[in-house]
This record gives C-alpha cells, sequence and structure tokens, in this order.
C-alpha cells in the first residue's frame, strides 16, 4: 500500500538488528550470520523491486536512505524511549537488557543522521554506498557489544591457598572442639576460684 518510502523495510529491519546486538552481547556471534544474510537479502531484493518497478538508481538510493531513517527512527522511539518490545530481545538478565536498550538509542540516532543529515553523507551517495555505510554503523554497534562483552566477562578467581595448603599439611577442624572445651574448662574453674 502507498505510504512513506522505506518506511516498511526499515521498521522489518530494526528488531533483527537489535537481536544482532543481544546476541553478541550474549557472546552468541555465529546467531548474527543468518541475521547479516536476511538483512543483505532484504536490501537486495528491495531494492531490485524497486528499480523493476520503474523507479531511477538516484530514486532507489534515495529510498535506501529512507530505510534506514525509518529503522532508526524505530530502535530510538520504540526500543529506546518507549521501552517497548525490549522483552523479545534474547538477552541474559536485566543488565543485558539495559545495554542492549542504550545501544539501539545509540545506533538509533546514528541511522537518523546517516538518512537526514547531508552533512554527515552526501546527498548524490549510490544506493550501494548507503547500504555499505548502513550495514557498517550496524556492525560497528555488534562488534562494540561484543568488545564490551569480553572485557566484562567475569574471570573465575583462582582459589587462594593458605600457607598450610601450600605445604601439603592439613589441619583438623576438630581441633576448633578442643580448643573450645578447653575454654570453657578455663571459664568454669575462673568462676569456682571467685566464689570460694
Amino acid at each position: 500500500m502507498a505510504g512513506p518510502k522505506g518506511r516498511d523495510v526499515g521498521l522489518a529491519l530494526s528488531f533483527p538488528i537489535g537481536c544482532m546486538v543481544a546476541h553478541a552481547l550474549g557472546g552468541h556471534l555465529d546467531a548474527n550470520e543468518s541475521i547479516n544474510a536476511f538483512i543483505n537479502s532484504l536490501l537486495d531484493d528491495y531494492a531490485s523491486c524497486m528499480s523493476e518497478a520503474g523507479k531511477t538508481p538516484e530514486e532507489v538510493a534515495s529510498i535506501i536512505r529512507n530505510v534506514t531513517g525509518w529503522a532508526g527512527w524505530f530502535q530510538f522511539l520504540a526500543f529506546y524511549y518507549l521501552d517497548v518490545q525490549m522483552v523479545e530481545f534474547p538477552c541474559e538478565g536485566a543488565g543485558d537488557k539495559q545495554y542492549v536498550k542504550d545501544a539501539m538509542g545509540v545506533l538509533g540516532l546514528k541511522l537518523l543522521r546517516l538518512s537526514y543529515d547531508t552533512d554527515y553523507f552526501p546527498t548524490g551517495a549510490t544506493t550501494e554506498q548507503v547500504k555499505k555505510m548502513f550495514l557498517s554503523l550496524v556492525e560497528e554497534e555488534v562488534t562494540e557489544t561484543a568488545r564490551k562483552r569480553h572485557m566484562n566477562r567475569r574471570r573465575r578467581q583462582p582459589r587462594k591457598s593458605s600457607i598450610l595448603r601450600a605445604t601439603n599439611r592439613r589441619v583438623s577442624d576438630a581441633m576448633l572442639n578442643f580448643s573450645a572445651a578447653d575454654e570453657v574448662a578455663r571459664l568454669y574453674n575462673r568462676e569456682l576460684s571467685i566464689t570460694e
């Protein structure tokens, strides 16, 4: 149906991009290969359909540029600002969900800038140039997320050894019971001597 150019595809791409960031944060980069293939295929097929429908190369480039704007708009407004559909992302905890939400806000603004700021990205760019820039911004966010995960991953702390463990000597905790019994006897004897 008639509507703003690129809106349908832009909205269709916003959620898979969020999933890529969530998968990168969870360490599941292999899952992103199929999502990336889907994004490339959708953009290529959409541009091809627009060309077959009689759109000029300049019009197709403008449409793909609008796709990035709509994807960015939805990521910033829906995921970041309104905080809707965030439960659908494959996140492991509340901290990861917050990170993905923030990443969607940042990436959304970058995609909006790509779409509408002609000082940032020139007006006469081809479809391939727009697509390449779009994919590089997404890849940059996914890579940054994977790097953050790697830096914040909890490393297992080595067990601290006591001097006795290091010298392979064992101490029984039964000794503690004898010590406690000696202390009780000492206190009892002290009390007896005071009362006499």
